[in-house]
């Protein structure tokens, strides 16, 4: 497991919500960051150095439903929908900055949500209506809003500073064959 690995929020029967208080990349770019001879790297390297660290790195996973890609793109495409309606509701952005108003009715940009956020779509997704869809997204986007709030999760489950496992190192058991104490007396 990462230093920085995503925790799961909530689950409900369309989604599961993961989230980091860090902007965490994914599996996929950190694949490719830690591939020194593709040649994309150095582009997926220079896009997560100057990504805007003050804003919610958030996607929607369609990885596990087993379905054609047009049936995965569809569902991806409204979950995506409903998570940005749901935050434009609470008064962000799709990038989870906070948007107010000016007196004089132009807008300005707040700092607002920060962090990693994953939804990992469920098969049940593919046949909800729209109106339960976005339901169940306010639901869950409400859950988020709380948790990522509140001290005292974020302690519980990330740790004094927020960082997750990174303090921990692993620690072979006693019964590992690579663990044996050799020095006889």
């Amino acid at each position: 497991m990462s230093s920085k690995s995503l925790k799961i929020v909530t689950a409900t029967k369309l989604f599961v919500v993961r989230y980091n208080p860090h902007q965490v990349p994914s599996p996929v770019a950190v694949m490719y960051m830690n591939s020194p001879s593709n040649p994309i790297a150095p582009k997926i390297r220079h896009m997560y150095a100057n990504r805007d660290r003050n804003t919610l790195w958030w996607k929607a996973t369609v990885n596990q439903l087993n379905y054609k890609k047009v049936v995965r793109s569809w569902c991806r495409r409204r979950v995506r929908a409903a998570f940005q309606q749901a935050l434009r509701e609470r008064g962000f952005d799709e990038e989870g900055r906070k948007i107010a108003q000016e007196a004089d009715g132009t807008p300005k940009v707040e700092p607002g949500l920060k962090g990693t956020a994953e939804i990992i779509v469920l098969e049940p997704t593919i046949k909800a209506e729209n109106a339960d869809l976005q339901k169940e997204m306010n639901l869950v986007v409400d859950l988020l809003l709380k948790r990522m709030r509140d001290p005292s999760w974020l302690k519980k489950m990330f740790g004094p500073k927020g960082q997750g496992d990174q303090d921990r190192q692993h620690k072979p058991s006693k019964k590992s064959p690579n663990n044996r104490n050799t020095s006889q007396p």
